[in-house]
């Protein structure tokens, strides 16, 4: 869950080092449009009862992205 914690913000604005050990090697501008992506589909499906794909099939358009289900 690090990646939902103000602290890839900080790690991505303050030390790119640390950034790297912790998210790996990807991009932060993608990083946090993968992020928002997930964020958005998460209340479209748990506050307002909108199915999201992103949620729904079990396997990430994003290579990234690990998604366990269970």
């Amino acid at each position: 869950h690090l990646s939902f914690q103000d602290m890839a913000t900080i790690s991505y604005t303050y030390n790119r080092d640390i950034a790297a050990a912790i998210f790996g090697g990807i991009n932060e501008k993608r990083f946090f449009k993968i992020t928002r992506l997930y964020i958005v589909s998460f209340f479209h499906k748990y506050l307002k009862g909108v199915e999201s794909p992103l949620l729904e099939n079990g396997v990430s358009p994003f290579r990234e992205v690990i998604q366990i289900n269970r």
